[in-house]
């Protein structure tokens, strides 16, 4: 019999991680929004642009995911499955942010598309499998 706590093992793993991760980007955000004395806006500095755009963008894409992969690994998907494409999900969101923050326009287009392709993916899988 499993527990609640491993029927979302991977789902706190990952949760937990992008958590960190957000915060660690919005604390980058303060950071420059303080250097510049920039309370609103971007003072039209490039690296305050980025790491608003990091920060915003993981927003937009990480909360989508956790539901998605919450209910992934509700249905019984595998752990080997679940720890592979979790991991993955993280790498994307890490170098999609170090793309935007240090112009780095490979870093930034391989992390999003795994970005995009992997929540897709996971729909399609909670999709067939409620089928």
């Amino acid at each position: 019999m499993k527990f609640a706590t491993d029927l979302i093992y991977w789902t706190a793993i990952y949760g937990g991680i992008l958590g960190v991760l957000m915060i660690l980007l919005a604390g980058n955000v303060s950071r420059l929004r303080t250097k510049y004395r920039a309370p609103w806006g971007d003072k039209g500095k490039h690296d305050l642009i980025g790491a608003i755009r990091a920060h915003a963008n993981a927003a937009e894409f990480v909360p989508i995911f956790l539901i998605l992969f919450l209910v992934w690994e509700l249905q019984g998907a595998s752990d080997n499955a679940l720890g592979i494409v979790g991991g993955l999900f993280v790498a994307s969101r890490i170098a999609h942010a170090s793309g935007m923050i240090q112009v780095n326009r490979p870093a930034r287009m391989l992390g999003a598309a795994v970005s995009y392709l992997i929540p897709m993916g996971i729909g399609i899988a909670v999709i067939l499998n409620a089928l």
